[in-house]
């Protein structure tokens, strides 16, 4: 049986590729859910990590498991806490190596523009409260971590999974395929675990919109309501406040007045931090991509 390890990225379609594709039971079978994922591979501390119990635990699992079906780990902590610099991608991508000998490898990426755009969304969804000119060009002091730029070379990545699982075995797969081809995707990810072509033409239902970011234009609504609800950048809420903040963060995904506005304020300040960093990234990441990325909207260096 094949073993697939899906780690991410963040914000490339993740969680549908989880609730429709991986739990296709015909097909599939997801070993971990996130919270067991955290627990086994991602919380413990590099001095507590045990990387044999952890391979015991996975060939456990997969024993119990029927013939022909793929069993996959796939969650997009995997790739490490992108709000912060995704500074533990690396052990982990050791520790899956440690975990998971033998697997196939499935890497999901996006251009790096709108997925900053995301990044920075996700980050106000979750209690962050500086404005997107602000956020890209945070310095913290000595010792503490923020975003970081070189995150966003997904080509560091896939080619340690190279590394640790053998180029043959590593897959990447560009988000934008799934929204303009989405039976071109699943052919792809199908061939690369070794299942027949003809079964990636299976009626999925259409793409979630789980996780969905709010629009630009709401933005101003959300880091109102910051301080009035918890969340990862702000444990500690007024509690009392709860309330408001709620309705605040529901008001800002509705809110579109000013919308063109705020998108393009949002694509500017993008555009002037990202031109012109990632296209050497980029081209080293085609090798892993069965399909022309510059044709989907990648920055290439010629």
């Amino acid at each position: 049986m094949t073993l697939l390890v899906h780690p991410g990225f963040h914000k490339t379609a993740t969680s549908w590729l989880q609730s429709t594709v991986f739990a296709e039971s015909r097909l599939f079978s997801s070993l971990l859910d996130h919270g067991e994922i955290d627990d086994l591979l991602v919380r413990p501390h590099e001095f507590n990590f045990d990387a044999e119990a952890a391979k015991s635990r996975i060939a456990a699992l997969r024993a119990d498991g029927k013939s022909g079906i793929v069993d996959v780990v796939s969650s997009e902590i995997l790739s490490g806490n992108i709000l912060l610099g995704s500074r533990d991608s690396a052990a982990l991508a050791g520790r899956l190596a440690a975990s998971c000998p033998g697997a196939k490898v499935l890497l999901t990426v996006r251009a790096q523009r709108p997925i900053m755009k995301s990044i920075y969304l996700q980050y106000i969804k979750r209690g962050g409260q500086l404005s997107i000119e602000e956020y890209l060009n945070f310095e913290p002091e000595p010792g503490y971590f923020w975003f970081d730029l070189r995150t966003l070379e997904f080509d560091r990545l896939a080619q340690l999974y190279a590394d640790l699982f053998g180029s043959e075995n590593v897959l990447v797969l560009p988000q934008e395929l799934l929204a303009r081809d989405r039976a071109h995707y699943l052919r792809l990810l199908c061939a690369h675990v070794g299942l027949e072509q003809s079964e990636a033409e299976l009626e999925l239902g259409a793409v979630s919109a789980s996780g969905v970011s709010p629009p630009a234009s709401g933005v101003a609504l959300l880091r109102m309501s910051s301080p009035m609800r918890p969340g990862p950048f702000n444990p500690r809420s007024s509690g009392i406040l709860d309330p408001l903040g709620n309705l605040l963060e529901r008001a800002a995904y509705r809110w579109t007045w000013g919308k063109a506005r705020a998108d393009a304020r949002m694509n500017d300040a993008v555009a002037a931090k990202l031109t012109g960093h990632f296209g050497a990234s980029n081209a080293r990441l085609q090798q892993y991509a069965p399909v022309d990325l510059a044709a989907l909207g990648y920055e290439i260096a010629v």
